[in-house]
Protein backbone atom coordinates (compact mmCIF):
# COMPACT_ATOMS: atom_id res chain seq x y z
CA UNK A 1 0.00 0.00 0.00
CA UNK A 2 1.34 3.43 -1.03
CA UNK A 3 1.37 6.27 1.48
CA UNK A 4 1.60 9.92 0.37
CA UNK A 5 1.37 12.56 3.07
CA UNK A 6 1.89 16.31 3.04
CA UNK A 7 4.88 17.44 5.12
CA UNK A 8 5.52 21.18 5.35
CA UNK A 9 8.52 20.56 7.63
CA UNK A 10 10.69 19.45 4.71
CA UNK A 11 13.57 21.91 4.41
CA UNK A 12 13.69 23.55 0.98
CA UNK A 13 15.53 26.66 -0.26
CA UNK A 14 13.16 28.09 -2.79
CA UNK A 15 9.49 28.46 -3.61
CA UNK A 16 7.51 25.31 -2.84
CA UNK A 17 4.16 24.49 -4.41
CA UNK A 18 3.88 21.31 -2.35
CA UNK A 19 5.99 19.19 0.02
CA UNK A 20 5.20 15.52 0.61
CA UNK A 21 6.56 12.14 1.70
CA UNK A 22 6.10 9.08 -0.47
CA UNK A 23 6.47 5.64 1.12
CA UNK A 24 5.02 2.14 1.43
CA UNK A 25 3.14 1.06 4.55
CA UNK A 26 4.55 -2.45 4.43
CA UNK A 27 8.17 -1.31 3.87
CA UNK A 28 8.42 -2.44 0.25
CA UNK A 29 11.28 -1.16 -1.88
CA UNK A 30 10.70 0.66 -5.14
CA UNK A 31 13.06 1.07 -8.07
CA UNK A 32 11.05 3.63 -10.01
CA UNK A 33 7.85 5.63 -9.48
CA UNK A 34 6.01 7.58 -12.16
CA UNK A 35 4.03 10.55 -10.86
CA UNK A 36 1.28 12.40 -12.71
CA UNK A 37 0.91 15.76 -11.01
CA UNK A 38 -2.20 17.91 -11.27
CA UNK A 39 -1.32 21.46 -10.23
CA UNK A 40 -3.56 24.53 -9.99
CA UNK A 41 -2.30 27.12 -12.41
CA UNK A 42 -3.76 29.97 -10.32
CA UNK A 43 -1.77 28.79 -7.28
CA UNK A 44 1.39 28.63 -9.39
CA UNK A 45 0.84 32.23 -10.49
CA UNK A 46 0.12 33.42 -6.95
CA UNK A 47 3.45 31.91 -5.83
CA UNK A 48 5.26 33.57 -8.72
CA UNK A 49 6.11 30.24 -10.36
CA UNK A 50 6.21 29.90 -14.13
CA UNK A 51 5.06 26.63 -15.68
CA UNK A 52 8.50 26.16 -17.27
CA UNK A 53 10.37 26.76 -13.96
CA UNK A 54 8.80 23.91 -11.98
CA UNK A 55 10.83 20.88 -10.93
CA UNK A 56 10.27 17.90 -8.69
CA UNK A 57 12.95 17.59 -6.01
CA UNK A 58 13.70 14.22 -4.41
CA UNK A 59 15.98 15.16 -1.54
CA UNK A 60 18.72 17.17 -3.23
CA UNK A 61 18.15 15.59 -6.64
CA UNK A 62 16.35 17.68 -9.25
CA UNK A 63 13.88 15.81 -11.46
CA UNK A 64 12.58 17.38 -14.67
CA UNK A 65 8.85 17.62 -15.15
CA UNK A 66 7.28 16.88 -18.51
CA UNK A 67 4.08 18.68 -19.45
CA UNK A 68 1.33 16.11 -19.90
CA UNK A 69 -2.00 16.39 -21.67
CA UNK A 70 -4.95 16.93 -19.40
CA UNK A 71 -7.20 13.90 -19.18
CA UNK A 72 -10.30 14.04 -21.39
CA UNK A 73 -12.52 13.67 -18.32
CA UNK A 74 -11.19 16.87 -16.71
CA UNK A 75 -12.83 19.93 -18.24
CA UNK A 76 -11.25 22.41 -15.81
CA UNK A 77 -8.97 24.99 -17.39
CA UNK A 78 -7.21 25.94 -14.11
CA UNK A 79 -4.95 22.87 -13.94
CA UNK A 80 -1.61 21.97 -15.47
CA UNK A 81 -0.54 18.31 -15.64
CA UNK A 82 3.01 17.02 -15.39
CA UNK A 83 4.67 13.61 -15.52
CA UNK A 84 7.82 12.80 -13.55
CA UNK A 85 9.83 9.67 -12.84
CA UNK A 86 11.49 9.28 -9.44
CA UNK A 87 13.88 6.59 -8.31
CA UNK A 88 12.69 5.43 -4.92
CA UNK A 89 10.68 6.74 -2.01
CA UNK A 90 11.37 9.63 0.33
CA UNK A 91 10.77 13.36 0.65
CA UNK A 92 9.63 15.32 -2.40
CA UNK A 93 9.08 19.00 -3.17
CA UNK A 94 7.32 20.50 -6.17
CA UNK A 95 8.65 23.99 -6.81
CA UNK A 96 11.62 26.06 -7.84
CA UNK A 97 14.88 26.04 -5.90
CA UNK A 98 16.81 29.23 -5.38
CA UNK A 99 20.27 28.62 -6.68
CA UNK A 100 22.88 30.07 -4.40
CA UNK A 101 25.72 31.54 -6.34
CA UNK A 102 29.03 31.09 -4.72
CA UNK A 103 31.24 34.06 -5.23
CA UNK A 104 34.53 33.29 -6.84
CA UNK A 105 37.36 33.56 -4.36
CA UNK A 106 39.12 36.88 -4.49
CA UNK A 107 42.61 36.43 -5.76
CA UNK A 108 45.03 38.95 -4.43
CA UNK A 109 47.88 39.39 -6.83
CA UNK A 110 51.23 39.95 -5.21
CA UNK A 111 52.47 43.47 -5.64
CA UNK A 112 55.71 43.64 -7.49
CA UNK A 113 58.26 45.29 -5.24
CA UNK A 114 61.16 46.88 -6.96
CA UNK A 115 64.30 46.58 -4.94
CA UNK A 116 65.93 49.90 -4.30
CA UNK A 117 69.61 49.75 -3.54
CA UNK A 118 70.73 52.56 -1.29
CA UNK A 119 74.01 54.04 -2.25
CA UNK A 120 76.05 56.45 -0.20
CA UNK A 121 76.34 59.77 -1.80
CA UNK A 122 79.67 61.40 -1.13
CA UNK A 123 79.55 65.14 -1.45
CA UNK A 124 82.65 66.58 -2.83
CA UNK A 125 83.54 70.02 -1.64
CA UNK A 126 84.05 72.38 -4.45
CA UNK A 127 87.63 73.11 -5.08
CA UNK A 128 88.32 76.79 -4.68
CA UNK A 129 91.03 77.85 -6.89
CA UNK A 130 93.21 80.67 -5.85
CA UNK A 131 93.38 83.29 -8.44
CA UNK A 132 96.47 82.98 -10.41
CA UNK A 133 98.76 85.85 -10.33
CA UNK A 134 97.59 88.28 -12.88
CA UNK A 135 100.09 90.52 -14.36
CA UNK A 136 99.23 93.99 -13.28
CA UNK A 137 99.58 96.92 -15.52
CA UNK A 138 102.13 99.58 -14.80
CA UNK A 139 99.57 102.02 -13.44
CA UNK A 140 98.05 99.35 -11.14
CA UNK A 141 101.48 98.71 -9.69
CA UNK A 142 101.94 102.44 -8.93
CA UNK A 143 98.52 102.57 -7.21
CA UNK A 144 99.45 99.54 -5.07
CA UNK A 145 102.75 101.16 -4.15
CA UNK A 146 101.12 104.29 -2.83
CA UNK A 147 98.46 102.24 -0.93
CA UNK A 148 101.11 100.25 0.82
CA UNK A 149 103.18 103.31 1.50
CA UNK A 150 100.48 105.13 3.45
CA UNK A 151 99.12 102.11 5.30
Amino acid sequence: TVKIEQDNNIVFDGIAYSKFKFSFLNGEKLKKATFTLKLKESKLKSLGLAVADLKLYHGLKEIDLTLAKSPALDSSQDFVFYDAVALGTGEFVIGKAIKVQVAAPTVIKPVEVKQVVATKVVEKKPVVQKPSSVKKSFFAKIVDFFKNLFN
